[in-house]
């Protein structure tokens, strides 16, 4: 994760450029000043220096990360540069000719002299983290808020509201953060500053790419999936001769291994799996909340999480060292309060042990970056809904190939004929509103009920929102369209931040525009999910890859861990700072940990993750009552 720090001011503020300079003075000597212009001032933060400093001329401003050209056919796309008449072209667009013809990893800031205005955006797809703060009149943006408490005095405090979603259900937590004045700089979105006025733009609009000229012949769409692929895997590579691949032996995982491997750069490769313990496999896996038909349909593409005979198969296929590593339950689950501050609770538990892992592989084979298949599932469309039929449907009426995606409809869902018919006429012919049943479940919480009820409602807001944000498309696509805000995996990155670089080739700009302009029923070919992707790559994968349909999953593993440590869950949660503050219900929580397992009530991730709030608001507090004591001094 490339870190940085940014001021950006009102140049003609007087008082503003004095509270610049003071917070200036307070950077760590490891900072550097990588960029100063009017009313700009960016400060890298990254020890390593893997990210580039592009710099506008004319003082148009600075971007820093990754950029790569689109729209060429160079097999390795070229890093961007920018002289002074494309760097005037940007200043007038206002930053749009940067999403609109390049691509990576990346913070902008555009400053249109001439207007005095300031436009601040990132990457489309979010993969650079970016928050935003004010102090006397600057904003300030970071990766990392540590970097930002080194010279912000605060106040900082929980976001009650924010808490409380995340604790519910993570997609509620998208939007914003869990501290109080600090907030995300949304993907795709550009933040105009202008003297006292502040206004935002969306300058990339998955709606507007989806509703573009159509990949509707498989042939084509399958040219355009493996292009997009193999060229941002290539752009990637051709940055570093060290990669760790992480190497789960699924689909997606293994198309980027093959491409990896077919990468002109050549970088040496060492691929890395995790898989857990066989006694975790064999557990039964409770899912909550879902009916029946629902909960079949889960079992019949859910696995238990060792794939390693996979991994096997595709590190032999290129003739790849393949570092294997297990997880197991018994956790020191007591490391959650030794991790770096974040904006919303961290579930570390999920990534404690790959941590390590990396950590290993930073250290002795000395890893530059890591590589994963992260939003294969959704570029390349997983699901056993039938929204083949619906789409179809919905953009040509009743043809005669419409009986054929009825079949596959059909058999993908496995809901019959008659079922999924009715599905079609209404939400593909009639075009009403189509709700998957994956989420109209029960959920399971052990929240206070006034506040579930709350968050219940905030959840039926968020999705009547984002439907009438993405009405336009069939319902297929606006899966994909709605996913796009939930593939951020940085938070992930814990204790290797500073030392390697992670690069999730799948979730990038060009791979997301080819996959959001490939209607549903093209991508589900063979009435297969991702079917699209196992033939358009089906030469850089092994044929029991190619065919499985399982899907991995650690839920029994989680299950696990629970269970051996409730005692752990009672000291922290019971008296805790949930329960005092009115999050948990304490006569539930001590009803379900009283339980031989507690998974049998509430899903153990969920669980779990109340133990990583419970750390994390601990973390805060102590940090608030620093900052508090160094705000009184900073205004008085």
């Amino acid at each position: 994760m490339y870190r940085y720090l940014a001021f950006v001011w009102n140049s003609r503020n007087l008082e503003s450029a004095r509270t610049v300079n003071a917070l200036s003075t307070s950077a760590p000597a490891t900072w550097n000043l990588a960029y100063e212009g009017t009313g700009i001032k960016l400060f890298r933060t990254d020890a390593r220096r893997t990210a580039s400093v592009y710099r506008l001329d004319r003082n148009g401003g600075v971007i820093f990360g990754k950029l790569f050209e689109s729209h060429t056919e160079a097999e390795v796309p070229r890093q961007a540069q920018f002289d002074a008449d494309e760097a005037l072209r940007v200043v007038r667009s206002g930053g749009r000719r940067v999403v609109e013809r390049y691509w990576g990893t990346y913070l902008a800031i555009v400053h249109d002299d001439a207007a005095r205005k300031h436009h601040v955006f990132r990457d489309p797809t979010g993969t650079l983290p970016c928050y935003s703060t004010t102090y006397r009149g600057v904003d300030v943006f970071f990766a990392d808020i540590e970097d930002a408490l080194h010279c912000l005095p605060g106040p900082f405090s929980i976001d009650r509201d924010h808490l409380s979603r995340w604790l519910y259900s993570l997609s509620l937590a998208r939007e914003a953060t869990a501290i109080e004045n600090v907030e995300p700089l949304p993907a795709g979105e550009c933040l105009t500053l202008h003297e006292q006025a502040r206004t935002r733009t969306r300058i990339w609009d998955p709606v507007a790419v989806a509703s573009a000229p159509n990949f509707e012949r498989p042939e084509e769409a399958e040219l355009a999936l493996r292009s997009a692929v193999q060229s941002t895997v290539n752009a990637w590579a051709s940055c570093y001769r060290n990669i760790t691949h992480r190497l789960s032996g699924g689909l997606d995982s293994s198309i980027v291994a093959g491409c990896l491997a077919h990468a002109p750069a050549k970088p040496q490769l060492t691929f890395c799996n995790l898989a857990i313990e066989d006694s975790d496999a064999q557990q039964q896996v409770h899912l909550l909340g879902m009916d029946r038909a629902t909960i079949e349909k889960v079992r019949a593409i859910v696995s238990h999480g060792d794939e390693r005979r996979y991994a096997r198969l595709v590190a032999q296929r290129w003739g790849v060292p393949l570092v294997e590593r297990k997880r197991s339950p018994e956790l020191n689950m007591q490391r959650l309060s030794a991790i770096p501050l974040r904006l919303r609770p961290l579930m570390y538990f999920a990534s404690m042990e790959m941590d390590d892992t990396r950590m290993e592989m930073v250290r002795n084979h000395g890893a530059e970056a890591f590589f994963s298949g992260q939003s294969g599932d959704t570029v390349f469309l997983a699901t056993t809904q039938p929204v083949a039929s619906i789409d179809y449907a919905r953009r040509h009426g009743l043809r005669p190939a419409l009986w054929r995606h009825l079949l596959a409809s059909s058999t993908l869902s496995k809901e019959s004929l008659w079922t999924v018919l009715q599905k079609t006429v209404s939400h593909g012919l009639l075009r009403r509103r189509y709700v998957s049943r994956f989420h109209t479940f029960w959920r399971t919480t052990l929240l206070n009920s006034e506040l579930a009820t709350q968050m219940a409602h905030s959840e039926q807001t968020l999705r009547e929102a984002q439907h009438v944000a993405t009405a336009a498309l069939p319902p297929g696509t606006q899966m994909l369209a709605n996913a796009i805000a939930s593939t951020a995996y940085h938070e992930f990155v814990v204790h290797t931040r500073g030392l390697a670089d992670d690069i999730d080739p799948l979730d990038a700009q060009p791979v997301w525009e080819v996959a959001l302009r490939i209607p549903s029923y093209t991508s589900l070919k063979g009435a297969t999910s991702r079917g699209l992707a196992r033939h358009a790559f089906r030469d850089v994968l092994p044929e029991e890859i190619r065919k499985r349909t399982a899907k991995g999953s650690g839920s029994a593993f989680y299950q696990n861990v629970v269970h051996k440590h409730r005692g752990l869950l009672r000291d922290q949660l019971l008296d805790g700072h949930l329960v005092n503050d009115g999050y948990l219900d304490r006569r539930k929580l001590e009803e379900c940990l009283a339980l031989d397992d507690p998974s049998t009530q509430i899903v153990a991730s969920t669980l779990l993750s109340y133990l990583a709030a419970e750390i994390w608001m601990q973390q805060w507090k102590q940090v608030g009552t620093a900052t508090a004591a160094r705000y009184r001094n900073a205004v008085s």
